[in-house]
């Protein structure tokens, strides 16, 4: 005959290790601890000398056109303020399609670009983190020419040392935040350049076009000592137009016939990683005036939400239109969408299940014979 008694020991153990394993859980999730995802809104921007964003957009730096895409996400382990950033690849995308900007205003050489370009970012897994890069506090490198080492410094003086004929000069602000993440890049560029005529506005100008083919990695964000990119541009057939009708800003209004081929554009791109830091772009060679340029990142998240700016500098020299100073950012902005429970609702639970425990414990038997 078999009898029912009140549960013991390992019984009571059990109850208890499942209630304390609650509360465990309840708490990390209320204190916002562990590593868990947030929501990731913002926007991307490259800028090639003073003229040419990539993509092309009307926003002012530092925004940009390349958006993060719906229910995009980055992943956090909260230890601080500041905590590390994993972001997987593709989160913010551009789709291509092409646009024309006017940049005779800071390129004589060139009237205006028309690129069909289409980014996603990042390439590939990217981790931000405290520090963010090699090298000691300032680091001046002239991409392609010197290794930025843990702490040794190139200390780059003559930009023409390098094949870009730039010159990247990184400076550590405060708690330095950053890391290295490229973006892919499809699509074309067309570029309407100067062959002859008279001062802008004009109407008999002649226009040579050159198409430039980017590399399906952009330049910024890679880390110092990667190699050089290198595009070899084709010339486009019918490239020469003569009589053309060119607004003062460099707009090819109207062309008569063709007259002969275009040019070939070459390039070669080296930069350097993001950061919350100052970076300053020279390109002393750049056509129409010199190009120093000058961004600095910002970090504004409390126990990792808010806005980041993460900045990053490249420089390019291309055959025909002459080097050029890059500016690149990633605009993040991070949310807490998370704790879907409040804490006070996890309190309110987590007294309920002590109370079903107690109750449980007192109930619980199990069946001898």
């Amino acid at each position: 005959m078999s009898r029912r008694v009140p549960l013991k020991g390992l019984g009571y153990v059990v109850l208890a290790t499942l209630f304390v394993s609650f509360v465990w859980v309840a708490v990390a999730q209320a204190s916002g601890s562990g590593t868990r995802k947030y929501s990731l809104t913002g926007n991307l921007r490259a800028q090639i000398g003073d003229g040419l964003p990539i993509p092309i957009t009307a926003a002012p730096p530092p925004n940009g056109g390349v958006p993060a895409i719906p229910g995009a996400v980055a992943t956090q382990t909260v230890v601080n303020d500041k905590p590390k950033i994993v972001i997987k690849p593709a989160q913010f995308f551009r789709p291509q399609f092409g646009l024309t900007i006017p940049v005779n205003p800071t390129n004589s050489k060139v009237f205006q670009v028309r690129t069909s370009l289409g980014l996603s970012w990042p390439k590939a897994t990217a981790t931000f983190s405290a520090g963010g890069r090699s090298g000691p506090a300032v680091v001046t490198v002239c991409p392609g020419a010197g290794v930025v080492g843990p702490t040794t410094n190139p200390g780059c003086a003559d930009p023409n040392v390098g094949l870009t004929r730039g010159r990247l000069k990184y400076t550590a602000i405060g708690a330095q935040f950053g890391g290295t993440a490229q973006a892919s890049v499809v699509g074309i560029a067309d570029i309407a350049l100067r062959a002859g005529g008279t001062a802008l506005p004009c109407v008999g100008c002649n226009v040579i076009m050159a198409f430039a083919s980017p590399q399906p990695t952009g330049a910024g964000g890679a880390s110092f000592n990667a190699p050089l990119q290198t595009s070899p541009g084709m010339a486009p057939s019918p490239g020469l137009f003569t009589n053309a009708t060119i607004t003062k800003n460099g707009f090819v209004v109207a062309v008569a016939g063709p007259a002969g081929p275009g040019l070939i554009n070459t390039a070669v791109d080296g930069g350097g990683p993001l950061t919350t830091g100052r970076v300053t772009i020279t390109a002393p060679f750049a056509a129409g005036a010199p190009e120093t340029l000058t961004v600095t990142g910002s970090d504004n998240r409390v126990n990792g939400v808010g806005s980041l700016s993460l900045v990053s500098g490249a420089t390019s020299n291309r055959s025909v239109s002459g080097p050029n100073a890059n500016r690149g950012w990633v605009n993040l902005v991070i949310a807490d969408d998370v704790p879907a429970v409040s804490t006070g609702g996890i309190l309110m639970i987590v007294a309920l299940v002590l109370g079903a425990t107690l109750y449980m414990a007192r109930r619980a038997t199990v069946s001898v014979d």
